[in-house]
């Protein structure tokens, strides 16, 4: 029970961590031509990866998650090799084998696609929250909106009166899975990989 008390709080640390302030990330990737969601997501894996250096040499909660996973998805691990150098890359990879158990027993989800769900659910639920009030209603009727995914997720949350419509008026309502344009993430968060 307090193995899975440690993991519950470092998951709840890792969230604070990559979006301390879920509102004020909203309103910034209000301003891009883009779903704001898919936006925040697309910043939170890639400063995960920028971060990775510091966080694998003092951070042991954060490398036991990592090394549970077998290391990361087939999307975050070409992220990786974009984002850091060899050393790094190499210091992950010999910490991940070294700690596979034997026998194998079954790994756990990517953590950074674990961390976007958590990060997505978080964002999905407050820009909910946030379409309660008529100035942010109109505020948002004048963007692009969400892609279809966030629609949908948008859609399952308690909405106050009159968000459901202003969420169905903005112009990217109909537009097809995450289109390019609209979501820069390559894939949406905790779609899970087909090599685990």
């Amino acid at each position: 029970m307090e193995a899975e008390s440690c993991e519950a709080d470092f998951w709840r640390d890792e969230v604070r961590r990559f979006l301390p302030d879920a509102g004020g990330a909203l309103v910034d990737a209000l301003g891009y031509v883009c779903c704001p969601v898919c936006k925040v997501l697309s910043d939170v894996s890639y400063e995960y990866f920028c971060r990775l250096p510091r966080r694998w040499s003092d951070e042991p909660a954060m490398r036991r998650a990592v090394c549970r996973a077998r290391g990361f998805c087939s999307a975050h691990t070409w992220l990786l090799a974009r984002v850091q150098g060899q050393i790094t890359i190499a210091q992950v990879c010999a910490d991940v084998l070294d700690a596979v158990p034997t026998p194998p027993a079954p790994a756990e989800p990517c953590p950074v696609c674990r961390l976007r769900a958590l990060v997505e659910k978080a964002l999905v639920e407050h820009l909910g929250r946030r379409l309660a009030d008529a100035d942010a209603r109109r505020h948002y009727a004048r963007l692009p909106g969400v892609c279809y995914p966030h629609l949908e997720q948008l859609l399952r949350v308690d909405l106050a009166p009159g968000a459901r419509e202003t969420l169905l008026s903005c112009p990217a309502r109909g537009v097809g899975r995450q289109s390019p344009f609209l979501c820069p993430e390559e894939r949406p968060a905790g779609e899970v990989d087909a090599h685990r």
